[in-house]
């Protein structure tokens, strides 16, 4: 059975917020966002050993623990196979959705060695001969882009203020963790369950080369992958109603580059953007304050 304390990255004296006690506080709305409404959410275990493990996630998250018959009378259900954690909903379409890195279009995109060539490096700062850059990551959402800039050498922070999607992050990571080629994951990724705005707040220490926000969007892509992750995500979370507010925040501290991951033709969070890279559907705005 799966060690259920696992964690990413070094201990450290910031590192206050490892597991999920007092989660819920965590996932507070701002009151932009009043036509969101929290779905009911349920555990559903399919893995005959993982009763103890299940009932003990159950009671970090507050959540029931249901049959897969029971899951029928929730919204979503939060689900361990015997192997990862997955998202679903009731009907089981869309879904299921999971932090994943080794199969699939991220370990494709790991492979085929795009590199720092990709749109998501330029932004942050990697080139070729040069160091790479510590980022500071303050919406962790799966994780596609933090655990792309870890394979390219960042050093990074991770923030995720959704227990669940924390959840699913760290599961991702774990297994992944697993592949000998991947083994470099825990001294590249240092995962917390954070509000990213305290994070701000707190003095930083190490004080990072780049502070990286990529809030949550309606859906714009054709991606059938995309639609779907991004469906489960919004019904789990909703959209990030204050990550104008949190860029703000951002720009204030003594941090060089300052980046927003946006659909392509979004407003900009704020005014003053010095520089930007388009892709086919986003676009990344930079800020050097």
């Amino acid at each position: 059975m799966v060690d259920p304390g696992f964690g990413i990255g070094a201990t450290a004296s910031r590192r206050t917020v490892v597991g999920f006690t007092g989660a819920p506080a965590l996932t507070q709305k701002s009151p932009a966002q009043s036509t969101w409404k929290a779905p009911r959410l349920a555990l559903v275990n399919l893995d005959p050993k993982g009763q103890v493990l299940v009932e003990q996630k159950a009671l970090e998250l507050q959540l029931p623990v249901v049959s897969n018959q029971e899951g029928q009378d929730f919204d979503l259900l939060l689900v361990w196979t015997g192997e990862r954690w997955q998202l679903q909903s009731r009907s089981g379409s869309p879904g299921p959705v999971s932090a994943e890195y080794v199969q699939g279009p991220q370990g494709y995109r790991r492979r085929a060695g795009g590199g720092r060539g990709q749109a998501v490096a330029r932004a942050v700062g990697l080139k070729p001969g040069r160091p790479s850059p510590a980022v500071l990551d303050l919406t962790g959402g799966l994780g596609r882009d933090a655990f792309l800039l870890a394979s390219l050498g960042c050093r990074m922070t991770v923030l995720e203020r959704d227990p669940v999607v924390h959840l699913l992050l760290q599961d991702g990571f774990r297994r992944a963790s697993e592949q000998p080629e991947l083994d470099w994951i825990p001294e590249r990724v240092d995962l917390h369950l954070a509000e990213a705005k305290a994070w701000l707040a707190e003095a930083l220490s190490p004080v990072p080369d780049v502070v990286y926000l990529d809030p949550m969007h309606p859906p714009r892509g054709k991606s059938a992958l995309v639609k779907k992750e991004m469906q489960l995500l919004q019904r789990l979370v909703g959209s990030d109603a204050d990550s104008a507010e949190l860029l703000q925040r951002a720009l204030r501290l003594p941090i060089p580059r300052v980046v927003v991951k946006l659909p392509l033709r979004a407003t900009p969070l704020a005014q003053g953007v010095d520089t930007e890279l388009r892709g086919k559907t986003t676009r990344f705005d930079l800020y050097f304050p």
